[in-house]
Formats: C-alpha cells, sequence, structure tokens
C-alpha cells in the first residue's frame, strides 16, 4: 500500500517533496499489510524550530532530534529508545585531501588522536549546549575545550604547512571547525578559515574540489548519502573503515580515527509528554499511533522527511505510517 503524506507547513518552507513511501515494514516485529498503524499528524519545519515545539507541544508531541544537541538536555526532552536499531551510527572523523594529508600524515595523525579521543558522547553534547542553549561564541567554546583538555602544545610540527579548514552550518560543526582550525595554527601551520560553508552537499564539494582541505564529517553520512548505501554497519569500527577505505580509493579522501560520540538521528518527546503518554521507544510510538492517533503529533525538517535513513525508511523499518 503507498500512502500520500499530509503535510503542513511552517515557517516559509518553499518546495513541496515527493514523499510517498512504502508501508511494508521489515523491522523485527514491524507490521505487514492491512496490520500496519496509520494515523497522527507530521508537520515540517525548520530543524533549529523543532526542539521549542517539542518543549511547549506547539504543535507536536514527537520531534526529529540530534541525538547530541545541547537542546535536548536544556529543554528537558526525552529521547525515544531506537529498540529496533534502525538509525545509523554517526561518527566523526577529521576528513583531509590526500594532498593536504600526505606530506604531514604523522604529524597530523599526532595532532588530532587526543582530540578526537576526548569527543566523547558526554563531552560533545556539552560543548553543543553551551552554544546552542547558552549562547556562546561557537569559537570560545573550541578554544576552552582544547585548553582544558591540555590539547595545545604548540610544538612547531606543522611548520611551514598551510591548511584550509572548512565545516557545515549547524553548531557542532561550527565548534568542530574551530577545534580544527585551532588546532592546526596552534601546531605552527598556515591556517585559512572556511568555516560555515553551508550543507552536506556543499562542503563535500568544496572537499572534493580542493577549495578546503578539510573539514569534519560522519561516517554514516558518507555510507547513506554519497555512497547510497542503504544498509548500515552496526559496529562503529567496522562502520568507519568501510568508509575511510571506499572513499580513499575512490574520491583520494583521508579519513583520520573518529570520535566517540554519536550524533545520530533520534526522536524526542518533553518530559511532560512522556509522563502523560508513557512513551519509552519507537515502538511505543507505533503503538500510540494505532491506539491514540490525535497525540501521535510529528514535527521534522525537510531532509529528514526525504532520507532514507530518515521517516520514510522508519516508517517502512517500524511497519507504520504517521501524517
Amino acid at each position: 500500500m503507498i500512502g500520500q503524506r499530509k503535510l503542513r507547513f511552517i515557517g516559509g518552507l518553499a518546495a513541496v517533496a515527493m514523499l510517498a513511501s512504502a508501508c511494508g515494514g521489515n523491522g523485527d516485529g514491524a507490521a505487514s499489510g492491512d496490520d500496519i498503524p496509520s494515523g497522527g499528524d507530521v508537520t515540517q519545519l525548520d530543524l533549529g524550530v523543532i526542539y521549542g515545539a517539542v518543549a511547549d507541544r506547539d504543535p507536536c508531541n514527537f520531534g526529529e532530534v540530534f541525538t547530541t544537541d545541547g537542546r535536548i538536555s536544556a529543554l528537558d526532552l526525552v529521547v525515544l529508545e531506537d529498540d529496533q536499531n534502525f538509525f545509523p551510527l554517526y561518527n566523526v572523523s577529521p576528513v583531509f585531501t590526500q594532498d593536504s594529508y600526505e606530506p604531514y600524515a604523522d604529524e597530523l595523525d599526532a595532532l588530532y588522536a587526543p582530540v578526537t579521543e576526548a569527543l566523547t558522547q558526554e563531552t560533545m553534547t556539552e560543548l553543543n549546549a553551551r552554544a546552542s542553549a547558552d549562547g556562546e561564541r561557537e569559537q570560545d567554546v573550541a578554544q576552552d575545550f582544547l585548553e582544558s583538555n591540555d590539547l595545545l602544545q604548540g610544538d612547531g610540527s606543522l611548520d611551514g604547512a598551510e591548511f584550509t579548514v572548512g565545516s557545515k552550518d549547524f553548531d557542532e560543526q561550527l565548534i568542530l571547525g574551530y577545534i580544527a582550525l585551532a588546532l592546526l595554527e596552534d601546531a605552527g601551520a598556515t591556517v585559512n578559515d572556511e568555516v560555515n560553508v553551508g550543507g552536506t552537499d556543499t562542503t563535500r564539494a568544496a572537499l572534493e574540489s580542493g577549495d578546503i582541505d578539510t573539514y569534519w564529517e560522519y561516517n554514516g553520512t558518507a555510507w547513506i548519502s554519497f555512497f547510497g548505501e542503504t544498509d548500515p554497519i552496526p559496529d562503529r569500527m567496522e562502520q568507519y573503515e568501510a568508509v575511510a577505505e571506499r572513499d580513499l580509493e575512490e574520491s583520494g579522501l583521508v579519513w583520520l580515527d573518529p570520535a566517540p560520540f554519536n550524533n545520530t538521528y533520534g526522536l524526542a518527546m518533553s518530559s511532560e509528554a512522556y509522563e502523560e503518554l508513557g512513551t519509552d521507544s519507537i515502538s511505543d510510538l507505533v503503538d500510540l499511533i494505532a491506539e491514540n492517533p490525535d497525540a501521535a503529533t510529528l514535527c521534522v525538517e525537510a531532509e529528514f522527511n526525504v532520507r532514507d535513513d530518515g521517516l520514510p525508511g522508519l516508517e517502512e523499518h517500524y511497519g507504520f505510517q504517521i501524517g
């Protein structure tokens, strides 16, 4: 059965995408055929608006989030358990063009290794909260992280090197971009600041063209979006190694070791909604769609609405249709 998702548009969004999705379901325990729960409502919002909308329960009880976003704790949101392990791993690595990496391979490996190791889930969430919830400048958050963890040695290991550093355009990426910029400068390199290049496709294109030499990228993004794979690899290091090997061979791009934090997608609700609805997991949300569709209101942003690792794939995996 093919369903056409009904959308309400808020905030001046310009284009409507085709949003028909298959409702078979192949997750463990997913429904099929006439048993598929269908109902509820989907509202499309800009990503930055979703967190407040979920906290206020207006216009939705549930919303798409990134799991290291500091607004989750700041707004006392509850992230539903992905109990059927649908969302891919999104561990981040510094990625370099081969030409910029190879002359300084040993120095860059040694420089970045303690930085990535220090970027745990708790740490990255705290850094994000300082920017997104507390309003600190990303540059200041990055500098404080490096200084407080004794990661600036000023050893001159990159004297004579030159790098152009980029990043995507959201808080976490801006922080990571400024971490790279400060780290490379402290090691003696000349660094050109191109932090905040734009979205994923724009930043990736800048790296491939040589307009930038490095930025931080998520292995799940490469696997799903760049390589067009539909089945994520559930082991963190196996996913990284598969991406690193393939990107080096196909595009001449070098992935350094990944940070331990996993900024994957999630669905969240307010603590008030949690107390009222008792929805612990995504499977519980499926039950809610069947039993109380008026409460199954979901806010998502445009990209999540069409990605294979977003709402269409989530519906198919868990066996439901919302909207």
